[in-house]
């Protein structure tokens, strides 16, 4: 098995998916509404390695409001950067707040983590040695 897709849930997912594309490179395969109620935007990283979905609620669901501090499942996802004080900035001035760190672990690894627009909580990470596969 592999990695298809994330799901991300937000009231407005076309700001989400265009916040996406302006901070991380995102590229919008698909807009569509589905029968079942929601607006469905399918988007893949600039890496092409990963599809990203955003949705809303369908017809007659409610969801509950997204949790802006750890939680038990999927919590959170995580960019990598080489460059980590430039994207930080970057993505701060697009609207993104940091909810923790900025810090520097042991192996001198450095990691802050973001909330974008829809509540979403994304990790942002740069290893000491560069890229990690």
């Amino acid at each position: 098995m592999f990695l298809h897709h994330i799901h991300l849930r937000a009231k407005e997912p076309r700001e989400v998916a265009d916040w996406l594309v302006l901070a991380f490179g995102y590229t919008i395969l698909t807009d569509e509404y589905r029968a079942v109620g929601d607006r469905l935007i399918r988007c893949k990283t600039s890496s092409d390695s990963v599809l990203v979905y955003v949705s809303n609620e369908r017809t007659g669901e409610v969801l509950e409001a997204a949790q802006k501090v750890g939680h038990y499942g999927i919590d959170h996802f995580c960019m990598e950067t080489n460059a980590f004080d430039e994207d930080i900035s970057r993505v701060v001035d697009l609207g993104a707040k940091i909810i923790e760190g900025p810090f520097t672990l042991a192996d001198t690894t450095r990691a802050a983590f973001i909330l974008i627009p829809g509540d979403i909580r994304v990790e942002v990470v740069q290893f000491p040695l560069g890229p990690r596969g």
